[in-house]
């Protein structure tokens, strides 16, 4: 692969990344599980021989005003690079919380608890090392997770 991982030279936060102006983005973990139910309306199973690996990404509003957050506008593709081997794409999803697709508006100090979704095989028992990347217009960003 012509890409070598270990630069970072293109390393920003997920903020930068998706250009979400006033509105912070924390990373906030990871989890492996089966199926991935939002609400009873909203889930999303792994297909045969996967497990779903969700990222959790929560959005905050620091300022005194409201801010209209549309991330589906910008198109952005996640992947991941799962202990330094294995990418994968993210998953298009129609949950209301992806981040890949979040519209809405976040009011002055709140926050909006939004998901990556990946499969990736079920042999992997653990994450350990973990790259976010983030394409947006064709440049391809390493999110600093």
């Amino acid at each position: 692969d012509a890409e070598d991982s270990g630069n970072m030279q293109n390393a920003v936060s997920i903020q930068e990344a998706l250009g979400l102006g006033t509105i912070t983005a924390e990373y906030g973990g990871s989890s492996l599980c089966a199926t991935y139910d939002q609400s009873d309306s909203y889930v999303v199973d792994a297909e045969a021989g996967k497990q779903l690996l969700v990222l959790k990404v929560k959005l905050t509003n620091e300022t005194g005003a409201a801010a209209d957050l549309d991330v589906r506008q910008k198109k952005p593709s996640f992947d991941a690079v799962v202990n330094g081997e294995k990418t994968v794409k993210a998953q298009m999803t129609i949950l209301p919380n992806d981040l890949a697709t979040y519209q809405g508006s976040v009011s002055p100090g709140e926050s909006v608890d939004t998901v990556i979704i990946f499969q990736i095989p079920e042999e992997i028992q653990s994450v350990s090392d973990l790259e976010l990347g983030i394409t947006i217009d064709g440049s391809r960003y390493t999110a600093i997770l």
